[in-house]
């Protein structure tokens, strides 16, 4: 593989990041280690072709000069498949397909900065349409989301005069969406997402807001409506779908919150340094 990026800090320990294809024997060789190991923390996990090269991988290793190391402590991989929506200038779609950072090492960052990696390799490209991610865990979930916000939060998406931005019934419209998802390259469910966490941000500043709380509930609620109507709609009568609705916004709205609250932390860090 080769370096990609520059190489970073953690905890005093030096760590460097490496993109890899399919198509050499050594990285091959790489890759299969790599996927035995993932059988041990990943649900079904399964193996990758080598046939088809339009799988490549990421690995983070921590360096060590003193004993002329050199650890591997996690890897992401990534596939290149043809956009099903036949956008001539942006033919293909970046999917994450596995990650795995080893337990000593997790909760220190390498991560999103591997998932950030793939942003920043799919913009170069020019002809990616967006990257999304297969059946992800909760744990990534959680990971994306905050550099998601992050990412918009940097780029100044969703914000005006310091406020965040306004829609009818809380959806992001068509034109928007669409200019979004070119600078950023997140899926459009990603997209509505991120713009209710920025919400929900904006709120943990001013937690006596109680009209924007309010409002910023209901168009959650009506999202969830809308995307839960299958099993909302087989409900014997409205009381049940309320109650239903009340549990979904509340899972929603916590997941949120506690993304807020990693924003917050993050941000809070880079200004003190």
């Amino acid at each position: 593989g080769t370096e990609f990026g520059d190489p970073y800090n953690v905890l005093g320990k030096t760590f460097v990041m490496r993109k890899h294809s399919v198509g050499s024997e050594k990285d091959q060789m790489l890759l299969c280690r790599l996927e035995c190991m993932s059988l041990w923390f990943i649900e079904a996990s399964s193996w990758t072709s080598f046939d088809d090269d339009n799988f490549h991988f990421y690995t983070v290793h921590e360096i060590s000069k003193e004993s002329n190391s050199n650890a591997l402590i996690g890897y992401l991989l990534v596939y290149r498949f043809t956009n099903p929506f036949k956008n001539s200038e942006k033919p293909y779609i970046f999917r994450v397909c596995q990650t795995v950072v080893l337990p000593p090492f997790k909760g220190q960052g390498h991560g999103r900065r591997m998932f950030e990696a793939v942003y920043r390799d799919a913009l170069s490209c020019g002809n990616i349409l967006e990257v999304n991610v297969e059946d992800p865990c909760l744990e990534f979930v959680l990971l994306r989301d905050v550099l998601d916000v992050v990412r918009c939060i940097e780029m100044g998406i969703f914000m005006s005069e310091e406020k965040v931005k306004t829609y009818d019934y809380g959806i992001v419209p068509p034109i928007e969406m669409e200019s979004i998802r070119s600078k950023t390259l997140m899926t459009e469910r990603q997209i509505q997402k991120v713009y209710e966490m920025m919400r929900t941000l904006k709120l943990s500043s001013s937690p006596d807001d109680s009209e924007k709380a309010k409002g910023l509930r209901i168009d959650i609620k009506r999202r969830l409506r809308v995307e839960h109507s299958e099993v909302l709609d087989s409900l014997q009568d409205a009381d049940q779908v309320k109650e239903q609705l009340r549990i979904l916004h509340a899972d929603v709205q916590d997941h949120y919150n506690v993304v807020a609250g990693k924003v917050n932390a993050i941000q809070s860090k880079k200004v003190s340094t």
